[in-house]
């Protein structure tokens, strides 16, 4: 059992309509 409680793959984040970061992998743990 794992304490994941997100993942992501492949997202990407932006600001004022314009992407900001790509392709962001990752994980967020409890």
């Amino acid at each position: 059992m794992t304490n994941t409680c997100l993942t992501f793959r492949d997202l990407t984040l932006g600001y004022g309509s314009h992407p900001a970061i790509h392709h962001l992998d990752g994980a967020i743990r409890k």
